[in-house]
């Protein structure tokens, strides 16, 4: 553009050269108005770099908040699994209270019921020239007695069974909490790493 300009300046001068008698005129003023042009043009290619230069810094950002938004909604969903895992493994301890209680219960209750059955077998042995019926009816109550302490140490077996699997369970619960919460610790670090280096700030 500066080229053109000074070429319509120097066709100008040539034109009045070439008129007898007469000096050019206004040189100057051809050569402020060049200037001025120069200036203008200068001027409205660094606006249009500036331009592109803030639209581009401008999508850099929006894409640097979505991609925070992102990362921010990962980690509420992460923290949200960590706190509904704490609530089933608080539950779940207070369940296993519950069954070691009762299962520390039925022990007693099987001493009980052996000292009971000790006491009838005992009795039976001192019982002398009772009548058959008293004697079989002495032996139907040792039977039933002995039938529910079975029973009774079934049960108590089945609940130690069920106190390890859900003693299993919970060190499981807790290694998956553990986990999550590395995870956690892992992602934000590699965010925060991600937005530094992004912004031009890692070392």
């Amino acid at each position: 553009m500066n080229q053109a300009v000074r070429n319509v300046e120097e066709e100008a001068v040539e034109s009045e050269a070439k008129v007898p008698g007469k000096k050019p005129a206004f040189p100057l003023v051809w050569t402020i108005v060049a200037a001025m042009l120069a200036a203008l043009a200068a001027n409205t290619l660094f606006q249009l770099q500036l331009g592109e230069a803030i639209h581009e810094k401008a999508v850099k950002l929006e894409q640097e908040l979505n991609r925070s938004a992102e990362s921010s909604r990962k980690m509420n969903e992460q923290l949200e699994a960590i706190q509904q895992l704490n609530l089933m493994t608080k539950q779940l301890n207070e369940k296993l209270g519950r069954i070691k209680a009762n299962t520390q219960g039925m022990h007693r209750e099987i001493a009980d019921l052996d000292r009971i059955v000790a006491g009838i077998a005992a009795k039976v042995g001192q019982i002398d020239g009772n009548t058959k019926t008293a004697r079989e009816q002495v032996a139907q109550i040792a039977a039933a007695l002995s039938a529910n302490i079975a029973i009774m140490q079934q049960m108590a077996r089945t609940n130690e069974q069920i106190v390890s699997s859900l003693t299993r369970m919970e060190k499981i619960q807790t290694q998956v909490n553990q986990n999550l919460a590395a995870m956690n610790e892992k992602t934000k670090i590699l965010e925060n790493a991600s937005l530094l280096q992004n912004w031009g700030l890692s070392p």
